[in-house]
């Protein structure tokens, strides 16, 4: 016959059960009201060595300067900024890039998850649609810190002399001000309302 636990070890067990769903929920913060982040994403085409630069010398382009000491531990020898973007999105928006040369085929999506400590999540997805059937060529989740930049490295597969294409991603949390109090600017009356009689 098998023999239950005791009431005391019954109440250890969900006192130690709360603690950890509380443990798990603490981790997952709700966005503060007004609360979005702005997202600036560049794409960068970095040529691999003995494609186009000479020998030994690394070429940046002036735009990446402040990327410079993250890009040039990669292997390349050759650095472009090929396209940018900054959107605000909240918590559940996403924005989509269309890139390439000559043609438009690759796409970009950021969405924008929420804020843990202290880091902005997003996801990251980058597809290529230059053929019949669209590859995915990178699903990542990233966590950002406050006004941090990552730079994402698509895997690359063979030996190829085509440029490679980096994300650079950086993120900040910006808070909607508060109205002023007594401000007549934040009152906005639904359509057709007749205005305020003073």
């Amino acid at each position: 016959m098998q023999r239950l636990p005791a009431p005391n070890a019954f109440r250890w067990m969900l006192a130690a059960l709360g603690c950890v769903l509380f443990a798990a929920l603490s981790h997952a913060q709700t966005p503060a009201a007004g609360e979005s982040y702005v997202v600036e994403l560049k794409v960068i085409e970095a040529t691999p060595p003995g494609a186009g630069a000479k020998p030994g010398q690394t070429t940046l382009d002036p735009a990446l300067q402040p990327l410079a000491n993250d890009l040039k531990a990669l292997p390349f020898q050759e650095f472009r900024l090929a396209d940018t973007m900054v959107k605000e999105l909240r918590a559940g928006e996403a924005f989509t890039m269309q890139f390439g040369n000559p043609e438009r085929k690759r796409f970009i999506r950021v969405s924008a998850v929420d804020k843990r400590e202290g880091k902005v999540k997003l996801n990251v997805t980058m597809e290529d649609m230059r053929k019949k059937k669209p590859k995915v060529e990178l699903k990542s989740d990233v966590s950002i810190p406050e006004g941090a930049t990552l730079v994402l490295a698509p895997p690359r597969k063979g030996k190829s002399n085509e440029p490679a294409i980096l994300l650079a991603v950086s993120a900040r949390t910006q808070v909607a001000p508060k109205p002023a109090a007594g401000s007549d600017a934040a009152v906005v009356p639904p359509p057709g309302a007749a205005p305020h009689a003073r």
